[in-house]
């Protein structure tokens, strides 16, 4: 890599997603049931986290990009968040679909699967010790995304 291309690739400090809301207020206590925190909102826009990580979710709302977007949120215990979003009974209060319970997937990863009001699908993924390891040495070593999905797996 060139000096200036690896001097551009260490200036970045992060990478946000836009996510739909169809109706915002609803997404926002959504959101913050699940743990996240409303960091700044207007009107139009609401930046949601969770620790250092973070995503803006817009009151714009279009079907097929609400389909079509997908999220993965990492966490350490697995059973603890599954318990957390399972007690919250998410159907009955939001009228999402139901999430599914984890489950270990072919990639190597335990995953459940959760959707917000406007049908956004979380991939809620346990990354033990190894898969925070490698994750962060992708991060240092500049590894593509498969290379990671690779290392994992083995």
């Amino acid at each position: 890599m060139a000096n200036l291309e690896r001097n551009l690739v260490q200036a970045v400090v992060g990478v946000r997603s836009f996510v739909p809301a169809k109706d915002f207020e609803l997404s926002k206590r959504f959101y913050s049931d699940l743990g996240f925190s409303i960091n700044h909102a207007d009107s139009d826009v609401a930046e949601i986290s969770i620790g250092k990580f973070s995503f803006i979710l817009q009151n714009k709302y279009d079907p097929r990009w609400a389909e079509f977007t997908a999220l993965h949120l990492y966490v350490k215990d697995m059973g603890a968040w599954w318990k957390h979003i399972d007690g919250l009974k998410l159907r009955e209060k939001y009228g999402v679909k139901s999430s599914i319970a984890p489950a270990m997937q072919k990639w190597g990863l335990s995953v459940s699967f959760v959707y917000d009001p406007s049908n956004v699908l979380w991939h809620v993924c346990e990354c033990k010790a190894a898969c925070l390891t490698l994750m962060r040495m992708a991060g240092e070593l500049e590894l593509r995304p498969r290379d990671l999905l690779s290392a994992i797996r083995h």
